[in-house]
């Protein structure tokens, strides 16, 4: 999916900072899963970088080079608004902008990449930086890739893999290792951690061997009706809503 999403964007914007935009969204990402916060949101402020710079390409062809310092970031909001609006986008000159422009002040004003902000990096601040990052990657895929906003998303979704410290692999096996887990949580990890794939409802089975069956059919049924997963045939897949819930509820680090 990587590959995929590489060749949109790169066909619109230099190759070295499609790069750079990608793999600081796979570091937050992953930071953000092993809830390392203040890493998740550094890179939060990288992605930004990479993106502001982007939008410059695509909105008026030139960019602030790599390598040196971006002018104040409300500058460029700034400038970006003033490009006539029958040269870009609005999401080039306004929404993107905006967005990115917040972003990079919870990376600058608040304890991230500076001391003495007044807020500790903390999950709120976290997960709204990955859900900023999530939207500007699936706006730039609507744009370049001509797809719809929906379309653009699950890839987005699909793009990084899902880590989840929680669960150990075996040779294929996911070992949930938290053992105080009930069963329809550890569908939702399992679901979560397999993305826009799905699980096999027998995979469940086998995965989390219950003294009986029944206990895993009821509970997929009861997160079905809850829109946290979705049962298509013999497999299941998590839903945008039991995304959010997985990322704002659950513990993912084992306890010392």
């Amino acid at each position: 999916m990587r590959a995929k999403i590489e060749a949109s964007l790169t066909a619109a914007a230099p190759n070295p900072l499609v790069q750079a935009l990608l793999n600081a969204y796979a570091e937050l990402k992953e930071n953000f899963n092993f809830e390392k916060f203040r890493p998740s949101e550094l890179e939060g402020g990288r992605f930004a970088e990479a993106a502001i710079r982007i939008v410059q390409h695509l909105a008026t062809g030139s960019h602030d080079p790599m390598g040196k310092p971006l002018p104040s970031f409300d500058k460029i909001v700034a400038a970006l608004e003033k490009v006539a609006s029958t040269s870009a986008h609005d999401s080039l000159r306004i929404h993107i902008p905006r967005a990115l422009w917040a972003v990079y002040g919870i990376r600058n004003r608040r304890d991230v990449g500076h001391i003495g902000g007044d807020v500790n990096p903390n999950r709120a601040d976290a997960y709204f930086v990955v859900a900023i990052c999530d939207w500007v990657l699936a706006e730039f895929l609507r744009l370049t890739f001509n797809c719809s906003l929906v379309e653009a998303q699950r890839m987005v979704d699909n793009l990084v893999e899902r880590k989840v410290p929680i669960i150990q692999d075996f040779a294929g096996f996911p070992k949930i290792l938290r053992t105080d887990m009930a069963i329809p949580d550890r569908i939702l990890a399992l679901a979560y951690r397999s993305g826009g794939n799905g699980v096999a409802i027998e995979d469940l089975q086998k995965w989390l061997k219950p003294a009986k069956p029944g206990p895993i059919g009821v509970a997929i049924l009861r997160l079905d009706r809850k829109s946290v997963l979705h049962r298509d045939g013999n497999r299941c897949f998590i839903t945008l809503s039991g995304i959010r819930h997985v990322e704002q509820t659950m513990a993912f680090v084992l306890a010392g």
